[in-house]
């Protein structure tokens, strides 16, 4: 056959033309010339990658630039690094202080008790507790029944508020005792509940022990004699009013001077607005009494009828069952007459 290039005979089985080299037409060409098409296409396709990964960088590096040039970025930018530059400067500028420790002690004592909210649990009232300063033994077991001297500072219509009160004070080493004033012959007729920092059997101990009360506890703490003790074991009784000579008016409440039926013992007691009528108590025994009206109600309008001149009104005179805490009537159950 002939090479279809150069035109010269060779001989059928030769892979090649003998005089240019070229392939016969139906011979396949060698890996090498294959191979550098496929790398041919290759780098093509490289270069492309490439073009398009420059055109994505120069895209990014442009947005970048116009965020950096915006004003508000940058005044942003720049006090963000001043202010990080002036705290570094005045935290290298500082001295190192030594701290002081902490006074525990300092934060142990109240000054004010009165104004310090209890945060703590509440502590049982204990009367063994050894306290300060040192009262007398029978004082220590059973409440005061003796007439004593007391370092007194805080009142309340309330007897937990007192309770409380006293509760810190047995926890800080004080004997505190919670009183109601009208137990007590020498203290408030009106009923109060008291606190003392203590109990004394003589007013000098109670001056001696007064400084240091005044000091941690109370600056206004004062001593005072407590009186006889005058509350009674049993709270309800008959009690006697004869005449209207032993009723007095005050501002919002009575005083009546009358005797305990039986005993024939004299008390003067308190009727006010917080007096009750028993919720079984059978109100037609009580004279010009109406419906609903409360007991302070019903002794000042049979009181102001007697004093404008209806002697014949003896409504408030009687034998009147009641109970009372202290001096004060606490509820009346009924009123009788006798023959």
């Amino acid at each position: 056959m002939r090479c279809h290039k150069c035109g010269q005979e060779i001989p059928d089985q030769s892979r090649f033309c003998p005089n240019c080299g070229v392939f016969p037409e139906n011979e396949v060409q060698p890996a090498s010339k294959m191979n550098k098409k496929w790398l041919a296409m290759s780098i093509s396709v490289a270069i492309v990658a490439v073009v398009i990964f420059v055109i994505a960088v120069l895209v990014a590096v442009g947005n970048k630039n116009n965020k950096a040039n915006n004003p508000e970025t940058k005044t942003a930018v720049t006090e963000t690094k001043e202010e990080k530059e002036n705290i570094e400067k005045k935290d290298s500028e500082k001295e190192p202080v030594e701290e002081d420790p902490i006074d525990v002690e300092e934060f142990s004592e109240v000054e004010d008790i009165s104004e310090v909210e209890d945060t703590r649990e509440v502590v049982e009232e204990d009367d063994d507790v050894i306290t300060r300063p040192v009262v007398p033994e029978e004082s220590n077991n059973e409440p005061a029944m003796e007439p004593f001297y007391g370092i007194w500072f805080s009142a309340s219509k309330t007897e937990s508020d007192m309770q409380k009160i006293a509760a810190d004070l047995v926890a800080r080493g004080y004997n505190a005792k919670v009183f109601l004033t009208t137990d007590w012959s020498n203290l408030n007729r009106e009923p109060w509940y008291v606190v003392t920092a203590g109990v004394y059997a003589s007013k000098e101990e109670a001056q001696s022990a007064l400084p240091d009360i005044v000091a941690n506890v109370a600056a206004d703490a004062y001593v005072k004699y407590s009186g006889d003790y005058i509350g009674l074991a049993v709270d309800r009784f008959n009690f006697v009013v004869t005449s209207m000579d032993q009723i007095k008016e005050e501002s919002d409440s009575f005083t009546i001077d009358g005797t305990v039926y039986g005993a024939q013992t004299s008390r003067k007691l308190t009727v006010d607005s917080a007096t009750s009528f028993a919720s079984d108590c059978d109100m037609e025994y009580f004279a010009n009494y109406v419906a609903g009206e409360s007991v302070l109600d019903w002794y000042k309008y049979n009181y102001k009828s007697y004093q404008n001149g209806d002697t014949s009104n003896l409504a408030l005179l009687g034998v009147f069952d009641i109970s009372v805490t202290g001096d004060h009537v606490d509820t009346i159950y009924g009123c009788y007459w006798w023959d």
